[in-house]
């Protein structure tokens, strides 16, 4: 299969829309994934539709104090780094305590690279990437696509903040947010290819 950098901004929205809905069932049941990324995302074509699934909750955590749930989930001690560095948030790069917001932020890393075909914090070392992870330095679209307009750049300054309060809360807010900002400009849906 020929893997395209960048996809249609239609596909893009069809595939976040699915993640989104299948990152808020597990939230629901208070499981969070930790390591989003597109190796853990699948494509399944079939004659009538795409499907994607999230994949891999082997490192997925379950929040909350029932213990015989936590018991399932893989332990980890205080201060261990878990997931793949380039999808983290900066909350987790410094091991906080596990949020939704962690899969939430991965996911916003995804969808830049749906976008623009590359990594939004792609630097030429592992430390200077966990610095721009940090301070959500990110490299802004518009300078790898041209025609994007402004607030796809607004998008990605609010779901890439390094500030977990200021980014969406839920997926339902991450997917409203990317359909406020990115799909929809003056109520047109943009046909970005």
């Amino acid at each position: 299969m020929n893997r395209v950098k960048r996809l249609p901004l239609q596909r893009t929205l069809s595939l976040l829309t699915q993640i989104c809905a299948a990152l808020e069932a597990a939230h629901r049941r208070q499981i969070v994934h930790r390591d989003i990324k597109p190796e853990n995302l699948f494509l399944i074509n079939s004659s009538s539709e795409e499907l994607i699934k999230v994949l891999d909750f082997g490192l997925g955590k379950f929040l909350g104090a029932d213990e015989a749930r936590s018991t399932v989930t893989f332990d980890t001690g205080a201060g261990q780094l878990l997931g793949t560095m380039y999808y983290m948030c900066p909350e987790q790069l410094k091991s906080a305590d596990v949020s939704p917001g962690w899969d939430l932020c991965a996911l916003s890393v995804v969808a830049y690279e749906m976008l623009a075909g590359v990594h939004p914090f792609a630097r030429s070392s592992i430390v200077e990437c966990h610095r721009a992870i940090d301070g959500g330095n990110f490299t802004a679209i518009e300078k790898v696509v041209v025609d994007a307009p402004p607030c796809w750049n607004e998008f990605f300054t609010t779901s890439l903040s390094p500030q977990p309060a200021q980014r969406p809360q839920t997926a339902t807010q991450w997917l409203t947010l990317f359909k406020q900002k990115v799909v929809a400009i003056n109520g047109q849906t943009q046909n970005v290819s």
